[in-house]
């Protein structure tokens, strides 16, 4: 999913049906050509630790998504109230320029 490519909900929900939640917890983050990925955190590495390591090719990154909260996962991918928000927020962060670490997710609980 590409935020210059007129992105959708499909799409990300595409992204989160490819997690296992069980697993891992899993850092949605945005590059700044606009690609979006929502990859899952090594064992052993924390979220500030993963942002490290791609230090320089992101522009958006989101909270960390907990392991086993179903926030990502083929659930959370048919959840389409939660496709949408998560979508709508992330599209928006891009539109008006934000560049940083999100946690408005987290202020809008997952139904």
């Amino acid at each position: 999913m590409n935020l210059l490519e007129n992105p959708t909900e499909s799409e990300l929900a595409a992204l989160l049906a490819r997690c296992n939640d069980r697993a891992n917890s899993h850092v949605l983050w945005v590059e700044h050509g606009g690609q979006v990925h929502l990859d899952p955190i090594p064992n052993g590495l924390s979220s500030l630790g993963f942002a490290r390591l791609h230090e320089g090719k992101m522009r958006i990154r989101h909270e960390s998504f907990a392991q086993g909260n179903d926030y990502t996962g083929i659930g959370a991918s048919e959840d389409a109230v939660w496709v949408s928000r998560l979508f709508l927020e992330v599209v928006a962060q891009w539109d008006q320029g934000f560049e940083g670490h999100s946690i408005a997710w987290a202020e809008q609980s997952k139904l």
